[in-house]
């Protein structure tokens, strides 16, 4: 059972939820400043709590709210567009061999590879998502070319190994699609980039709360990555957040949430009570680290 002073900062975390950022910085100030006067006992510890948890973690969701940027470019240059289109036909085919070929040609011209995932990979999979929600291909259809794609990332992650950092790193981060969501190939690129810049990543398929709950209370993470796609799993995802706060061995895990349906709808940042989004796999793990540093080092 959480004790009096965690359910004081839930509910400091839920108002920040719901309530406008810079408007509940001040509102929190003002409320630890009243409990730290009438309950001696408990008041410090909250007050420390909410300055040094509480506020970093609105100051980030709020700075990312003010600058958001759609990670699609429309502007994006006519060989990739190209290459998009063409990855995803073949993909739908079942062609493996165009895939490569296409794939093959970027790396040549020196695309890097996170690169090739963020502007090329990342669009297809988008592209295939819009295809059937216009009814242009089925379930099967698109669960077929996704396997292509996740062969084409294993390959891809293989063959590059050798770029990936090779220091140890005591960073621990869980990436998982909200539970419930079948759609994984974003999860397993943003993870990817995570693993190349010297994380530890956890991607371990979790397909209901209870089994999330009892993963984050069994291992440390520093932070936890969930993907959502469709609006519908939106009351699973604020679940899922609420029960990682509550169950967590790291009291000061940072909550980072990414996705489709964030690309679309970046305020709901505040109101599944996540810290940061991450628009692509690159700035999921740049936030992060920034995250990591916030709640470890309080505000500047």
């Amino acid at each position: 059972m959480a004790s009096s002073e965690e359910d004081n900062v839930s509910n400091a975390l839920r108002q920040g939820s719901t309530l406008d950022a810079g408007q509940n910085k001040q509102n929190s100030i003002k409320s630890s400043k009243t409990n730290a006067s009438d309950d001696p006992i408990t008041g410090q510890g909250i007050r420390n709590t909410i300055i040094h948890e509480v506020i970093p973690r609105l100051t980030l969701a709020h700075s990312q709210l003010t600058s958001h940027k759609r990670s699609f470019d429309s502007s994006m240059s006519e060989p990739y567009e190209v290459a998009i289109s063409t990855i995803t036909e073949c993909a739908l085919s079942g062609n493996r061999q165009g895939i490569r070929q296409v794939v093959d040609e970027l790396l040549n011209r020196n695309i890097g590879l996170e690169e090739l995932f963020i502007d090329i990979l990342a669009p297809a999979a988008g592209l295939l998502g819009k295809q059937w929600e216009e009814d242009v291909v089925d379930f099967v259809q698109v669960s077929l070319a996704t396997g292509e794609m996740q062969w084409l990332l294993h390959e891809l992650s293989n063959e590059y190994q050798h770029e990936a950092a090779s220091f140890a790193s005591d960073r621990r981060v869980l990436i998982i699609s909200t539970p419930g969501e079948q759609h994984t190939f974003g999860v397993s690129m943003v993870a990817e980039v995570f693993r190349r810049r010297g994380w530890y990543v956890d991607s371990s398929p979790i397909s209901n709360i209870e089994s999330l709950v009892q993963h984050v209370h069994s291992e440390w993470f520093d932070v936890a990555g969930l993907s959502l796609s469709a609006e519908s799993y939106l009351p699973q995802l604020v679940e899922g957040i609420r029960q990682i706060r509550r169950a967590s061995r790291n009291q000061r895990i940072g909550i980072l949430v990414g996705g489709p349906a964030f690309n679309s709808h970046p305020e709901w940042l505040t109101k599944v009570g996540a810290d940061a989004l991450g628009h692509n796999a690159i700035q999921a793990e740049e936030q992060a680290l920034r995250l990591i540093g916030l709640l470890v080092q309080g505000p500047g």
